[in-house]
C-alpha cells in the first residue's frame, strides 16, 4: 500500500506551511496577546483555497478528501494553533451545512464563508 502524497496533496501542503511560516508563525505572540485574530488572515487562508477544502465544490469547497484537508490544518497549526480553529471550524460546520441544508442555502452560506 502506498502512503505518499500525491502532487496535488504535497503542492497544499507546501502552500500552506510557506504560508504558516511567513504569515501565521512571526505574528503568533501579537496575536495571542490581543486575543484576536486578523480578518485579514482569515480572507488571505479564503483567497488561497484553504478553507472548506473537503466541502463540495458546488459550494464553493475543493472537493478533496478529509485527508488532504487535515494534512493542511496540520500546516495551519504549526504556524499557528489559534487560526487553525478557522479552519477546523469552516470544515466542521460546514459539513453539517452541506449535508443538511436546502441546497440554495448551503451554497449561499457556503460560499461566503469559505471565501
Amino acid at each position: 500500500m502506498d502512503f505518499s502524497l500525491s502532487h496535488e496533496q504535497q503542492a497544499l501542503v507546501d502552500s500552506a506551511a510557506r504560508f504558516a511560516k511567513t504569515r501565521l508563525a512571526p505574528y503568533y505572540r501579537a496575536r495571542e496577546k490581543a486575543e484576536r485574530v486578523e480578518r485579514e488572515i482569515v480572507q488571505e487562508m479564503g483567497a488561497l483555497g484553504f478553507l472548506g477544502l473537503e466541502l463540495p465544490e458546488e459550494h464553493g469547497g475543493l472537493g478533496l478528501d478529509c485527508v488532504t484537508s487535515g494534512l493542511l490544518l496540520e500546516q495551519i497549526a504549526y504556524g499557528d494553533f489559534n487560526v487553525s480553529y478557522v479552519n477546523l471550524l469552516t470544515s466542521l460546520c460546514g459539513q453539517i451545512v452541506a449535508t443538511h441544508a436546502r441546497s440554495d442555502a448551503a451554497q449561499s452560506w457556503l460560499q461566503q464563508v469559505i471565501a
